[in-house]
């Protein structure tokens, strides 16, 4: 059986009463809301009632809310490079090295910048960073259950940074950070998920600070 895809592009407020009657028979109420029908004379003869308002396709069978959601998803553009339990992704023993690294250089390059800053002190133990800062206290520690950094800004709040590959699209990208070869000198980074931005940019945008892993 094949069924109809139809999709709401086009409001009906304005138009006759009737062409949202067959909107709301064929169970669409919202702009951009998606519905499957089989293919049948009379779903066709509906379609046809508001044919400028919808979008349609034929389809081999229908799909979920929750998959027609999924697809309008976008890629983030990056790869979070944790683990998935299959045996890909960093090994616990890559995530304390890269991470390791990562808050190695930090901390000398805080330390460079607290000897002319007086106003800038930087504390490293036990794996918790703490930097006071003319904004607050920031603190940043590695959180290996998970294979993230976290921080705490007094600016931004809580975040927490995934080690990710492949190019990253986010919000850094978008106010034109550069990118250069990542966090490790191969084309890794720490970012937040969920705007694709990066830790080292806002500690630069933040704090004043850089970090340059680059392979000397």
């Amino acid at each position: 059986m094949s069924y109809f895809r139809i999709t709401l592009i086009r409001s009906a407020i304005g138009l006759p009463a009737k062409s949202g009657n067959v909107l709301k028979a064929l169970g669409l109420r919202k702009r951009m809301a998606t519905v499957f029908h089989p293919v049948t004379p009379s779903i066709a003869g509906q379609i046809m009632r508001v044919k400028e308002l919808v979008a349609v396709s034929e389809v081999d069978k229908p799909k979920t809310k929750q998959e027609v959601h999924q697809e309008r998803v976008p890629d983030p553009g990056f790869y979070i490079d944790n683990g998935n339990g299959n045996g890909s992704g960093l090994s616990d023993n890559e995530y304390h090295d890269i991470a390791d690294e990562y808050l190695d250089k930090l901390v000398a390059a805080l330390e460079a910048k607290a000897e002319a800053d007086e106003t800038l002190e930087v504390e490293f133990s036990a794996g918790v960073l703490s930097i006071a800062h003319k904004n607050g206290t920031y603190v940043i520690n590695k959180q290996p259950p998970n294979k993230q950094i976290w921080l705490s800004s007094p600016v931004s709040g809580p975040k927490r940074y995934d080690w990710v590959t492949g190019g990253v699209t986010g919000q850094d990208e978008k106010e034109g950070t550069e990118f250069a070869t990542g966090d490790d000198g191969r084309g890794g980074w720490w970012v937040y998920a969920r705007d694709g931005s990066r830790l080292s940019a806002l500690l630069k945008r933040e704090v004043g600070v850089e970090v340059n892993q680059e392979d000397e």
